[in-house]
């Protein structure tokens, strides 16, 4: 059986650098991401999202831009259950692109708290990060043709 999944990826910049959250699970690298919910747009799922894992540094997503990715990724634990269940997940995500100052990275990186979902945030050139994961490869790729 066929299932789609609606989620959202959130994506701050500032220059060419992102804001990635370290996942306190998996320890990986990550854009903020999550499920939208049924009674939510996805414009909400991604404020909320956003509020969530930065522990609610921030909450604007003034001036953001919206792009939009489908992937069949699962995480290999995600793909046991599926295949338990005869599943076939699909992802559609909208990833919004939120400018961010040089002020909210310094506020970011100086008062950011350790949630239940993130163990720490930071902001740099996306592909210095290592131990990212798959599936935010798998868009860089895809939105900037890299090979």
């Amino acid at each position: 059986m066929k299932v789609t999944r609606n989620k959202v990826f959130v994506i701050p910049y500032l220059n060419e650098k992102v804001l990635l959250v370290k996942d306190r699970n998996t320890h990986e690298w990550g854009f903020i991401s999550g499920g939208v919910k049924r009674h939510e747009s996805f414009p909400e799922a991604a404020e909320r999202e956003l509020y969530e894992e930065t522990s609610g540094l921030l909450r604007s997503m003034r001036g953001a831009t919206m792009t939009h990715f489908e992937t069949d990724y699962r995480p290999e634990e995600l793909l046991v259950q599926n295949r338990q269940k005869g599943e076939q997940v699909s992802s559609v995500y909208k990833v919004f692109w939120v400018p961010i100052t040089d002020a909210t990275v310094r506020r970011l990186e100086g008062r950011f708290v350790p949630n239940e979902e993130i163990e720490s945030l930071k902001v740099g050139n996306y592909y210095a990060f290592k131990n990212r994961w798959v599936v935010c490869d798998e868009y860089m790729k895809q939105a900037f043709q890299v090979k």
